[in-house]
Formats: C-alpha cells, sequence, structure tokens
C-alpha cells in the first residue's frame, strides 16, 4: 500500500484508489529517538464508505480519526502517525527531541485519543506548521472533542480562523469545496446562521476546478446530501453516536 500522509485529510471522495474492506494489519517499528520497537498498526485496505463517516462534517476521514493509526511511546512521550513514525527527517528530529526533553514527564496514567493528539499538536510544534497542517489538526480535535461542548465550540472558532485564513490562497477544487462546507458546519453549530447559509452555497455552487464532468457531479452531490443532513440535524444520529 502506498505510503500514507497525515495530511490526505482533505483528500477527494472521487479520486482515490480505493480497495475492498476497512482492515488493519500489526506491525513492529522503532522509535528513532530510543530505538525502543513500538507496536504499531497500517492500513491493509479500506472503501468509499471512510468517506461517510461521521467525521466528514469535521472534513478529515480514517484513518486518522482511529487510534490505532496513532503510535505512542509512553517511555519518552515521542508521537506521531504511523507512515511519519519512523522516517522523522533530522531538522524535526531535532526540534522534537528538544521538546520531549524539555516538556515529557513519565506518567503511568494513560492518555485518551482526544489527549494524545493534544500531545501530538505539541511535539510537533503544529502552530508554527503550514495553515493545511494546523487546519487538519484543530479539525481533527473539534471531531474529537464533540461530545464536549465548551471544547469543541473552541476547537470550531480556532479552525475557523485557520480556515477563512487559507481560503482566499487556495484555488477552485474539492478541497476548497470541502473546507466551505466545513465552514457552513461550524458557523451552524456555532449559532451563526448568515455566515452558515453563505459557506454552504458556496459549497454547492463553487467551481470546483479541473475535474471530469462525472467527478464534478457525484461530488456536487455529496456535498448537497451532506449539507441537508447538517441542516435538518440528522447529521447528530450518527455525528454524535460513540463509536
Amino acid at each position: 500500500m502506498k505510503k500514507l500522509s497525515l495530511f490526505i485529510l482533505f483528500i477527494s471522495l472521487f479520486q482515490s484508489s480505493l480497495l475492498s474492506n476497512d482492515a488493519w494489519f500489526e506491525v513492529e517499528i522503532k522509535d528513532p529517538f530510543s530505538n525502543d520497537t513500538i507496536k504499531a498498526y497500517d492500513v491493509k485496505s479500506f472503501n468509499s464508505s471512510v468517506y461517510n463517516s461521521p467525521s466528514k462534517y469535521d472534513g478529515i476521514f480514517w484513518p486518522f480519526i482511529d487510534e490505532k493509526f496513532l503510535v505512542y511511546n509512553p517511555k519518552n512521550g515521542y508521537i506521531n502517525f504511523y507512515p511519519e513514525f519512523q522516517t522523522i527527517s533530522k531538522d524535526k528530529k531535532s526540534k522534537v527531541e528538544k521538546y520531549l526533553k524539555a516538556h515529557f514527564k513519565p506518567s503511568s496514567n494513560v492518555l485518551s485519543h482526544l489527549e494524545k493528539i493534544v500531545w501530538w499538536g505539541k511535539v510537533h510544534q503544529i502552530d508554527s506548521e503550514s495553515l493545511e497542517k494546523q487546519i487538519a489538526h484543530y479539525c481533527l480535535l473539534a471531531y474529537l472533542s464533540r461530545f464536549d461542548e465548551t471544547l469543541n465550540a473552541s476547537y470550531q472558532k480556532k479552525s475557523l480562523a485557520l480556515i477563512l485564513k487559507q481560503l482566499p490562497t487556495l484555488k477552485p477544487s474539492f478541497i476548497k469545496a470541502r473546507l466551505y462546507l466545513v465552514c457552513g458546519h461550524y458557523y451552524q453549530a456555532l449559532n451563526d446562521k448568515l455566515n452558515s447559509e453563505k459557506y454552504f452555497e458556496l459549497a454547492t455552487n463553487s467551481d470546483l476546478g479541473k475535474e471530469s464532468r462525472n467527478n464534478i457531479r457525484k461530488y456536487r452531490n455529496y456535498l448537497e446530501g451532506t449539507i441537508a443532513d447538517l441542516k435538518s440535524g440528522k447529521y447528530k444520529e450518527d455525528y454524535l453516536k460513540k463509536l
């Protein structure tokens, strides 16, 4: 399987090469900081159903929403998504090592998935990374915090600010349309009906770029269906269901 990258979170629904079943297989990898052997999970295959999971309202998808794809060494605090765990660059490794030495304190406490993602952002100093990476990070946190109203709202606001900053820099594309949809969702959740309607309309009516007519038709139908679920409240049936 081709190596996955964290920031294909906004990958196009109809451009992917999808396999038959969602599946993991266990692997053993080396921690580049300690040389410890760590158990991890790689993706064997997946199908298009992952793009209809509740996380679609935050513009993020499996496997990155699954805790199994996150590798964490509780001995030294190093954490990363499976594909990047062993392949960290020399420059990045130096920064991460410096951060871990200054901030990591071993503990017997087991971190929740949300806490691991928060820690991942600190270890990799996500706020100094590209807008694309920051958006992916905070939208993931918004999804994972959806059962905590106050925390969820804070991550939605953070994500919105970042998305609104990035949108003017993007050319027409499936990705841009998906970001419009996420904006509409977050504005709706924050009770801003005017902006919610504005961005839902942009999502369904914007230029989708240089794609085939068939792909554009399918993707526009996907966006319209997702927005209809958000407006009707139907999305809550799945979105607020604990997996």
